[in-house]
């Protein structure tokens, strides 16, 4: 068996964690959701195909990106929605949104309709990170990370004469035993052998096979937090904000 991976089955596998954990703890259910990814590579294919292939259908699926990625396309229950100078109008209409493209501050928060959960999984984010205090009636989650079973400890070398600013001393301290992303943790477990490698496009049976995988050995959707272009500006939604942010969708 091969130990080079993509990582992908991994970071499939933490988005769909994190995805269902925020419904969950909206008292939200997939089947009820317009569900939009916004970006259709490696990432943004392997979790449409997850979906499809082992849990509830949602009452609608859209994907956007580029219109050369989606040219050609046959993609039987799901809409297309070319992204041209700016989201497509249709994307107001998900009331959940999974983040999955590699360019930043493509998807203003302006633009989405109150109520929307969005899972980012993309980085940098996708969305205007100096936007994120600015609608409290969307929930924004970070999609890649996991909660790991057991700690973890950290060992870091700064070489003599290494002077860091303040920024690098606060990542140093960011270190949390008990989260790593999913891309990460993939070449740890395909190294044990208590994975399988993903060397070519996320089946759904292959991202099914990490998901269940990762159920197995503990792993689990950590408690959200809202992303920033560095985990030191990222900060835990607590009860109040989701208990806030229900209230506001439900008025909506």
């Amino acid at each position: 068996a091969s130990f080079f991976t993509r990582g992908h089955g991994g970071t499939v596998a933490a988005g769909l964690f994190n995805l269902l954990r925020a419904l969950q703890d909206c008292g939200r259910l997939l089947e009820q959701e317009a569900l939009a990814i916004m970006g259709f590579g490696s990432i943004g294919q392997g979790v449409l195909a997850l979906l499809q292939h082992a849990f509830p259908r949602p009452a609608r699926m859209l994907i956007c990106d580029h219109p050369a990625r989606l040219a050609g396309l046959d993609l039987p229950g799901v809409e297309l929605a070319p992204y041209q100078d700016g989201p497509p109008e249709v994307l107001r209409q998900a009331t959940v949104i999974i983040g999955a493209t590699n360019v930043p501050s493509v998807l203003p928060l302006a633009d989405l309709a109150c109520g929307t959960i969005l899972v980012d999984d993309s980085w940098p984010p996708c969305y205007p990170v100096e936007e994120s205090g600015r609608r409290r009636d969307v929930l924004l989650v970070e999609g890649g990370w996991l909660q790991t079973p057991k700690p973890m400890r950290q060992l870091s070398y700064l070489p003599p004469g290494v002077v860091l600013d303040q920024e690098q001393r606060a990542r140093l301290r960011l270190f949390r035993p008990h989260q790593m992303t999913g891309c990460m943790l993939a070449g740890l477990l395909i190294a044990r052998g208590l994975a399988p490698a993903t060397q070519g496009p996320v089946s759904g049976p292959h991202a099914l096979e990490w998901f269940q995988r990762l159920q197995e050995l503990g792993y689990a959707a950590p408690n959200p937090e809202c992303a920033g272009f560095a985990r030191v500006k990222a900060h835990p939604v607590d009860e109040s904000m989701l208990d806030r942010f229900e209230q506001i969708a439900k008025k909506h």
